[in-house]
């Protein structure tokens, strides 16, 4: 039985009380064990003992997980060990569960939630089920980091863990209908180069770096309509029918080879038209005269809604022309 099809969490989404409305500077303690029980039941206790995986069998060492999570976190807190005392443990998982328990700093929790499901997600990901499934609540990893995300959802924390990194959720209606979907389809392996952009633009957002957000959404858009391009075959052409090398190619270049070749059907010249309108004037124009130059005397700030639309407008721009493009995997 699933967790989530218990009575009191079916009660709760039929009054309504899944919130729609996220907070971003509180973990409840009751999220964080649920973390903590999620990723043990993805990837187990952990086993000192292990070393290597159990030949011709799908079990697998959970501390070829937890030892490299828990240096990472080490590391980049400059620390021996995570704890108070600053000592060493055998028991890496005890150490990274105390951790997660009782950091005060989301983010700095965030990093090692990131930390041990993204490596999970890197080593065992597509594993069917780990090796201790006899225990009821066991899954896969990829089952694990569902849950995570159903999780922060009930709590209403705004936060999901899409691609292996940690994102930001500000809107839940626009992140379903154009975050997500452009996520998805930017795992397309032509794609590769926006989707390192698109999460790198998410990573500046959710540490509240706005100018380098939105400089990195645009890249991941512009390198949407190149691979497009390439994939397709196409000349990138200017307004004035002169050819362009792809590392002179502007937004405006890119959006204009896009409509010269038809990309969407006729009769949806006009909402191309007014999506170039949109895409010129707010995306690459945003861009270079926010973030893509220096400051000058006065330095400028990017506010937190101007780097949020310019997420959201790439995501949805990218789903529409890759899309159209039928760019999969």
């Amino acid at each position: 039985m699933d967790v989530f099809s218990l009575f009191s969490f079916r009660q709760k989404k039929q009054r309504g009380e899944v919130p729609d409305v996220f907070q971003y500077t509180t973990l409840p303690h009751e999220l964080r064990v649920q973390i903590v029980q999620t990723w043990r039941a993805a990837i187990g206790r952990n086993r000192p003992n292990d070393a290597q995986r159990i030949p011709h069998s799908r079990q697998y060492p959970s501390g070829t997980v937890y030892v490299p999570a828990v240096e990472l976190i080490r590391q980049a807190r400059g620390k021996f060990a995570l704890n108070e005392k600053g000592v060493t443990t055998r028991d890496v998982e005890i150490e990274l569960a105390e951790y997660v328990l009782n950091e005060d700093d989301v983010e700095l929790v965030l990093d090692a939630v990131e930390a041990i499901f993204g490596l999970a997600l890197e080593k065992f990901g597509d594993w069917e089920r780990p090796f201790w499934g006899g225990d009821a609540t066991a899954t896969s990893v990829s089952e694990g980091v569902t849950r995570l995300n159903k999780w922060f959802r009930l709590h209403g924390v705004g936060f999901e863990m899409n691609s292996g990194r940690i994102i930001r959720v500000d809107s839940q209606f626009l992140h379903a209908t154009a975050v997500k979907p452009a996520l998805t389809l930017l795992q397309s392996k032509k794609l590769a180069g926006a989707n390192k952009e698109f999460l790198r633009a998410h990573d500046h957002y959710r540490h509240g770096r706005h100018e380098a957000a939105l400089t990195d959404a645009l890249k991941a858009f512009e390198s949407t309509m190149k691979a497009i391009a390439v994939a397709k075959g196409w000349t990138l052409v200017a307004d004035s029918g002169k050819q362009v090398k792809e590392d002179k190619a502007t937004a405006k270049v890119l959006i204009n080879t896009m409509l010269q070749n038809n990309l969407v059907p006729a009769f949806s010249r006009e909402q191309l038209t007014g999506t170039r309108l949109l895409l010129e004037s707010a995306l690459p124009t945003t861009r270079n005269k926010l973030a893509g130059h220096g400051s000058g005397v006065n330095p400028r700030t990017l506010d937190a809604a101007t780097a949020l639309f310019g997420l959201q407008a790439a995501a949805a721009n990218i789903l529409l022309l890759a899309g159209s493009a039928g760019l999969s995997k």
